[in-house]
Formats: C-alpha cells, structure tokens, sequence
C-alpha cells in the first residue's frame, strides 16, 4: 500500500491529465448499449499486476475517469504502466491512428496493465469502456 502511495506521488508530481477531451455525456461505470465494449473480454499482452507491484519511469495512473499524465512521453524500449486507481474498470486500447496497435484488456480496481514501446512515434489510446477518456504516449 505504501510503495503504491509513494507511485501515486511520483506521477502526481511529473505530470497532470487534463478533462478537456470529456464530452458532456456522463461517466458511467458501465459500456452504454451499442458502444465499443464487447461481452468477450480479448487477451491481455501483459499479465495484471497489483499496484505493489507497478515501478518503472512510465507510468500512467486512471483516476477520476481521466488518464495522469494525459500525455507522456518515453524513450523507445520503455515499458509503460497503465494502474487503475478509479471507482470502476477500464480498458486500455490503442487508437487508430497510432502506429502499432495494443489491447491491453479490461481492468479492474487496483490492477495494471504493461506495454513496451519499441518504435517511434505518437500513440493516441482511449478506454474502451469510456471512450471519451484519451491519452498519448509520444516516443520521439
């Protein structure tokens, strides 16, 4: 419990997301009929991980319905750390316009999820289950 404070610190600290993206609909803890969630979850590319267990410098905590920091950006090879801090679960998805694309399944209350990022490039992703939360990894 305390290493996942001191990691909630550190992120707090080296960044901030930001609401502009939200739409006026309102946050729900479930996918609303006709959305993009579907009833069979696919497999992660990473195992979950307690929030003990999240270190690294790319780290991405879901809080408040909004992904902090917003955007952030790694060198190539880094692992990024996505830890679900919120009162419900998401789903971290690459968008279309990134350059490779990642699923990283649904995710519950204090889990985490991992991707490497290998190449070059701006990565815009969103939650599956809310599609109005987005977020950026830029590898210059």
């Amino acid at each position: 419990m305390l290493v996942a404070a001191v990691a909630f610190g550190v992120v707090l600290v080296t960044g901030c997301g930001s609401k502009a993206n939200e739409t006026s609909t309102a946050a729900t803890e479930s996918p609303s009929p006709g959305g993009s969630a579907t009833a069979a979850y696919p497999t992660r590319s990473t195992p979950e991980t307690t929030v003990a267990q999240v270190v690294g410098p790319g780290q991405v905590v879901i809080k408040d319905y909004d992904f902090v920091p917003n955007t952030l950006t790694v060198k190539s090879g880094t692992t990024v750390t996505w830890t679900n801090s919120d009162s419900a679960d998401h789903w971290v998805v690459s968008a279309p316009a990134s350059p490779e694309a990642f699923d990283l399944g649904r995710q519950g209350l204090d889990k985490a999820v991992t991707h490497t990022f290998t190449q070059s490039g701006t990565y815009p992703y969103f939650c599956n289950l809310h599609n109005y939360m987005k977020g950026t990894v830029v590898v210059p």
